[in-house]
């Protein structure tokens, strides 16, 4: 009669925590909804497919390999497919007071006009990105070049 008396308090002082865990979990799941995540996430990888494509003098076989590998990582990157290993980052992150302000500010007017600009920014943080990079390679052709003159 104790044992089952010990096993039912270890039981009891879990309850809490799961009820915790439940409570956050659906934040974030209300989170993901109210920041569209799933499109976005599409979205996302939409826009790295279009940077990704073949050069047009890539070869042939290259060219029609091309739509088996973006499916590939289409499957891969797919929200559900990510959905545990994102849930599990924002519980790790993020407070039950923090997911509660996030929905609150995404639900919002503001939040929302935040949602729709934020692929514009960060195409134009991209262009920025490789313009950089762009200006940068001749300076690291000449750094590798320096260090691989005896090879």
């Amino acid at each position: 009669m104790q044992r089952f008396g010990v096993i039912a308090a270890l039981l009891l002082l879990g309850l809490p925590a799961q009820a915790e865990t439940d409570a956050k979990q659906a934040l974030i799941e209300r989170l993901f909804q109210v920041t569209h995540m799933s499109e976005v996430m599409r979205e996302s990888a939409d826009a790295m497919f279009a940077t990704m494509r073949m050069p047009d003098q890539a070869p042939a076989c290259y060219k029609e390999a091309e739509p088996e590998l973006i499916n590939t990582v289409r499957q891969a990157t797919d929200f559900e497919r990510t959905k545990p290993f994102l849930t599990q980052m924002y519980t790790d992150v993020f407070s039950e007071e923090e997911l509660q302000q996030m929905i609150r500010f995404y639900s919002s007017p503001v939040g929302q006009k935040t949602l729709e600009k934020m692929p514009i920014l960060q195409q134009k943080a991209l262009q920025h990105s490789q313009s950089v990079l762009r200006g940068l390679m001749p300076r690291i052709h000449q750094t590798i070049a320096t260090y691989c003159k005896d090879d």
